[in-house]
């Protein structure tokens, strides 16, 4: 059974079963680009599972904590 097997690289693991059993993800860590790359990556996974990755919806939180309201534009315009 996959899930009762160690993940090498923790993240692919972690899209790799969103990708199986999964409806959703929020990123959490990493940059934007890091994000970015980690969400084509989990829509690969999806496709190899036969699945579309419309159907795996994608939340992410903007830190706004040491942030000027004009930062926290800027933050929430890269997505």
């Amino acid at each position: 059974m996959r899930g009762n097997r160690p993940c090498r690289a923790w993240l692919s693991c972690v899209e790799g079963r969103i990708a199986r059993y999964g409806d959703g993800w929020i990123p959490l860590r990493g940059t934007f680009d890091e994000r970015k790359a980690s969400i084509s990556r989990l829509h690969d996974y999806v496709r190899k599972e036969g699945r579309d990755p419309g159907s795996i919806g994608i939340e992410s939180w903007v830190s706004i904590g040491n942030r000027s309201p004009d930062e926290w534009v800027e933050a929430v315009a890269e997505w």
